[in-house]
């Protein structure tokens, strides 16, 4: 299984968003300077000037002046005047003053390159209210960001929603690249089931938009499910990633999952099985040893498959050619093999007739689908199915596996969506399979895999 490399990548996967302002100073408002405060005719009171360039006090305009001289001077100097900037947010009383201070600090900020200084600057300019509206969005993202990196995740979180609620986008940014971003914002903050729900959320409105998903959101997702034994979520995502990019690594990710978290018998094990075979994941020896066990069954064997199976073990080296235990295996089958081909429709027919025993009908059924007798092997199954049979989830897994063979591929994923209990993790695998082989991502059969279950 190749989770234990995901969980090492994991700590490295980044899924990087652009910065909404970059390093670009921001400009206060349209402040009148100082001597023409002076001159201004429309004194009030209480020192203070109102019109289009805003309302400031004449002892406000005189200290922000003095500190963005210095400011703009020497910028990277700019945290010696850090006490005096805190002195002049302290001192804004109107909301023009306080959004022009905000300026001062986030630029401070910029200088010094200290991301504390600008987002205290850039809270200060969004809590004004005089922010421009269109570019407040861009702002709460950029705060957003600035206390995403200095890891105040609520804040960021808060930041990182009123910029979704505000449409916010650029040319890197679409509104489902910043829920990918919320997700990671809850996952880096240990909230790591909340973030997989709103990871698939975003994965949903790129796929409605008709963006290709990247890989990395689905190996991002399955990572942080293997890593905190989110087994539900786990599967999710393994199922997710099959369907966009069905390789033999994510079939594999996705049959372990279930391998390594279930408590299998011996007919789900060979049903899983079965579908490793069919989507050319068998390659280690571990997997060929188990199929082998399984297929030889205690009650049912199906020596068509442990023949094919062992062949195929000799052909990748993952069997032992030499190994006494597997010829001998091997010798019998295909004896049985021969015996099978000549007893089975006499077999089928007795299974077909009414006074026919239950287990004479599924074991007529599982050899026909065993021999890949797909049309028999559906019949079979249905008479069983209407004898009450005990197990009653198997058998609509492995008339859902005929249905596979016979190309019924609708037919096959509403037999799946009929098992329930222990066995609907394996029908939920084969129904993904099922539905797979009408689309745009629909796979062959891997050679030599020719059985349709």
């Amino acid at each position: 299984m190749t989770t234990q490399p995901l969980r090492k990548q994991a700590s490295k996967l980044v899924l990087a968003i652009a910065l909404a302002t970059g390093t670009a100073m921001i400009a206060g408002h349209i402040v009148p300077d100082p001597a023409h405060a002076q001159r201004s005719k429309k004194k009030k009171k209480d020192k203070k000037e109102k019109g289009n360039a805003g309302e400031y006090s004449k002892e406000f305009l005189a200290t922000y002046s003095e500190l963005k001289t210095q400011i703009d001077a020497n910028p990277t100097g700019a945290g010696a005047l850090v006490p005096q900037l805190n002195a002049l947010v302290t001192s804004a009383q109107s909301a023009d003053e306080r959004y022009t201070a905000g300026t001062l600090l986030y630029n401070a900020g910029i200088g010094t390159k200290d991301n504390a200084l600008r987002l205290q600057g850039m809270e200060q300019m969004i809590s004004s209210g005089k922010a421009p509206p269109e570019q407040l969005p861009a702002y709460n993202f950029t705060a957003y960001q600035l206390a995403e990196v200095q890891e105040q995740y609520p804040k960021a979180r808060g930041y990182l929603q009123a910029a979704i609620d505000g449409g916010y986008t650029n040319a890197q940014n679409k509104r489902s690249d910043l829920l990918t971003a919320m997700a990671q914002n809850y996952v880096r903050a240990g909230e790591h089931k909340q973030g997989l729900t709103i990871l698939k959320q975003a994965i949903a409105e790129k796929k409605a938009a008709g963006e290709a998903i990247d890989t990395k959101l689905y190996q991002y997702g399955f990572s942080v499910a293997f890593n905190n034994e989110l087994t539900t979520e786990l599967s999710e995502f393994a199922q997710m990633q099959v369907r966009d990019y069905p390789t033999q690594g994510n079939w594999r990710n996705a049959i372990n999952v279930v391998r390594r978290y279930q408590d299998l018998d011996e007919g789900q094990e060979l049903d899983l099985l079965r579908l490793t075979r069919k989507v050319g994941a068998m390659t280690e020896k571990a997997e060929f040893m188990a199929y082998v066990d399984a297929a030889r069954g205690k009650l049912t064997p199906y020596p068509k498959e442990v023949k094919e199976v062992i062949e195929a073990g000799y052909a990748t080296s993952n069997l032992d050619r030499s190994d006494p235990y597997y010829t001998e295996v091997y010798d019998a089958v295909t004896r049985r093999v021969a015996t099978d081909l000549e007893e089975l429709a006499s077999y089928t027919s007795e299974a077909r007739g009414a006074s026919a025993k239950q287990s004479t009908v599924l074991g007529a059924a599982n050899t026909s689908l065993s021999y890949e007798k797909y049309t028999d092997a559906i019949d079979l199954y249905d008479k069983a199915l209407a004898m009450a049979v005990p197990d009653k989830d198997e058998v609509l897994v492995r008339k859902g596996i005929a249905q596979i063979g016979s190309a019924d591929y609708a037919g096959a994923q509403a037999t799946f969506a009929q098992v329930g209990g222990a066995r609907q993790s394996v029908a939920e695998l084969w129904s993904l399979y099922a539905s797979m082989q009408t689309g745009s991502n629909a796979m062959a059969p891997a050679a030599p895999a020719t059985m349709g279950g």
